[in-house]
């Protein structure tokens, strides 16, 4: 009776095991899609990012625009180029809302402790999104009635990268001295 008991705690833990093993990256086609806030810059307000910004970006501080690609591993990187939030936002996050064909994203700030606003680039990762066509719908906090909201169709597939611009107009988007 003893050995019975020690094979069976013997299959439990080769279970566990197996079942705990394989692919590190979390994403599992058995599994609901999930989002999270990866990165994002510093503000693109002060002199030396601008400086920075300007060098290095091909968006100019007029646009904001969303860089998408999709994973083998079921996940879709998404980077919201020139997204505005306050200047000393302490920390920016997201909530997401992903249903059978639209992915909806709302950007947040913990705090706004300056006054002022500016750009950031905001980094999101999908997990465990299968292909397929989507809509995308990104909701911003500081985007006024003067600018168009980001909602527009996604075809996700095996290495699919594309971007999508819209012009911005009014504060914290604009031409840098």
């Amino acid at each position: 009776m003893r050995s019975w008991a020690i094979l069976l705690m013997l299959g439990i833990a080769a279970i566990f095991i197996f079942n705990t093993c394989g692919s590190d990256n979390g994403n599992d086609p058995d599994k609901n899609p999930s989002g999270e806030v990866v990165n994002y810059s510093d503000c693109k307000g002060s002199s030396e990012s601008i400086k920075t910004y300007s060098e290095s970006s091909e968006v100019p501080p007029t646009e904001a625009c969303i860089d998408y690609h999709y994973t083998e591993d079921l996940m879709l990187n998404i980077m919201h180029l020139n997204a505005g939030f306050n200047c000393c936002p302490g920390r920016i996050y997201a909530s997401f809302e992903i249903t059978a064909d639209t992915i909806v994203i709302t950007e947040y700030e913990k705090e706004a402790g300056c006054d002022c606003d500016c750009l950031f680039d905001v980094e999101f990762q999908v997990k465990n999104l299968a292909a397929g066509t989507y809509n995308l719908k990104i909701i911003e906090p500081y985007l006024g009635s003067e600018n168009e909201q980001f909602n527009f169709e996604i075809v996700v597939s095996s290495g699919i990268q594309d971007r999508y611009c819209l012009t911005r107009t009014g504060y914290p988007w604009g031409e840098y001295p």
